[in-house]
């Protein structure tokens, strides 16, 4: 399929925080040759100095806007084969997204276009992770009478487009109106949920929050989104993966990673030590350290926005029959963690009936949030610890965590299956997260190094 030229539209208007984030996950498709063309339609902030940046043609488009004049317009620039949609702030997953976006092409007759899958963010609203997790199934699907298409994601033929331009006078949903037309005219669509992308927000509105966030947490809690993983005999992690983009940010000797790696090599249980980097390090400098393998993950994993699951999930690609395993993840900035702990944990996960278990640490004091430049109380300010009927816990699990393969190539949310085991030793708790902290911690500490 290297031979296919893909042109890959992506439409702007203010898109400063996504669109870098957007244009590094398309640089890195591989297997098709491929060109880029951006869409502004007059952006007042710095999504234009920001596109300048990386090589793909920019064009603008002016005079009043409407969703089909504008794609049209794309389209009037590209010189591909196929034509690609993507919206200016959304993020594909992998580096085959874009592979995986035509191949239902090579295999069904009559075939008018393709969409693909649409995640949320971590972060994301639960208005719109409810709407995309409704929309956006696991299974792939092929379409003869569903007209639904969605081009924040979707892949269209170039001479049907030249035959067929997208409704030039509609507001909006001229996705849909297209698609329609095609499956009268008896083509057909295709669903692909392996070419993912990252989307911020959900496609449908409603306001009622509270009703909202009860509709995301039984999706969540009851694994409605995903394949039920049925019960069965669990079997001990015996790989770590440690993820971490650049070890020797501050520190230079990496004590904390080779403590790390020592624990490792103490566990009763871990075999394999797989250590995560980021794009920007140099191999050779980590050539000495006592692991059995070394990934580099690709620059658009490392977004801010994306956190560590999708990189972990890249690392696991390189594993063979990940069915049914599971996997040791922690962080190097756990100078005090023990490998009694990390034997602890994994002892814990192999007794719970959940699929994912972490370290978590008591709340022991009253919790505040801050809501409109004010201070409230999360439960009863000031309870006695012997009266408080809530108990909260904090989440650790960058000090260590075990998850099942399915669970992190999947992404699952972990409402809906984990456990917390909770974490006494407040002394091990201590966290380098900075150059200040690392060199406190040196001054103080110079013995435990």
């Amino acid at each position: 399929m290297s031979d296919i030229k893909a042109s890959i539209i992506i439409r702007t208007k203010n898109e400063e925080q996504w669109i870098p984030y957007c244009l590094e996950g398309v640089l890195a498709q591989k297997n098709i040759k491929k060109e880029i063309i951006v869409v502004d339609d007059n952006s007042s902030d710095n999504t234009i100095e920001i596109v300048k940046n990386f090589p793909v043609q920019l064009f603008h488009y002016e005079g009043e806007y409407l969703p089909g004049k504008s794609l049209n317009f794309g389209v009037s620039k590209c010189s591909g084969e196929y034509v690609v949609f993507i919206s200016g702030h959304c993020v594909p997953k992998d580096p085959f997204w874009l592979e995986n976006l035509l191949k239902p092409f090579s295999k069904y007759n009559k075939l008018a276009g393709v969409y693909g899958r649409q995640e949320p963010f971590s972060f994301t609203s639960d208005t719109d992770k409810r709407d995309l997790w409704n929309t956006f199934g696991l299974d792939s699907k092929l379409q003869v009478r569903d007209s639904f298409f969605h081009n924040a994601n979707s892949c269209i033929p170039k001479q049907l487009l030249k035959k067929y331009p997208f409704d030039e006078k509609a507001t909006n949903i001229e996705d849909r109106l297209w698609s329609t037309d095609r499956v009268k005219e008896g083509f057909k669509i295709f669903y692909n949920s392996e070419a993912s992308v990252y989307h911020w927000h959900g496609i449908n509105q409603d306001n009622n929050k509270k009703r909202l966030s009860g509709v995301v947490r039984i999706l969540e809690e009851n694994n409605l989104i995903f394949p039920k993983i049925e019960n069965r005999k669990k079997i001990e992690p015996k790989t770590a993966i440690i993820p971490s983009l650049d070890p020797m940010q501050f520190d230079k000797k990496m004590l904390l990673l080779k403590k790390t790696i020592n624990n490792l090599k103490l566990s009763k249980y871990i075999k394999k030590i797989i250590l995560l980097l980021g794009p920007h390090v140099n191999k050779e400098q980590f050539n000495d350290l006592n692991i059995d393998q070394l990934i580099i993950r690709p620059k658009h994993l490392t977004s801010p926005i994306l956190g560590q699951w999708p990189s972990i999930s890249y690392a696991l690609s390189y594993e063979k029959n990940t069915k049914q395993k599971s996997y040791l993840i922690l962080q190097e900035n756990y100078p005090y963690r023990s490998h009694e702990q990390i034997d602890n944990l994994i002892e814990f996960y192999l007794k719970s009936s959940s699929r994912v278990v972490m370290y978590g640490q008591k709340i022991r004091n009253t919790i505040f949030e801050s809501k409109n430049n004010k201070l409230k109380p999360v439960g009863l300010p000031f309870v006695p610890k012997n009266l408080a009927k809530n108990i909260y816990i904090s989440a650790l699990k960058g000090f260590a965590m075990v998850a099942e393969s399915e669970f992190i190539t999947k992404e699952v949310s972990i409402h809906e299956d984990f456990d917390l085991l909770d974490l006494e030793d407040q002394f091990s708790m201590i966290q380098i997260n900075s150059q200040k902290d690392f060199n406190s911690f040196r001054k103080n500490f110079k013995k435990d190094f």
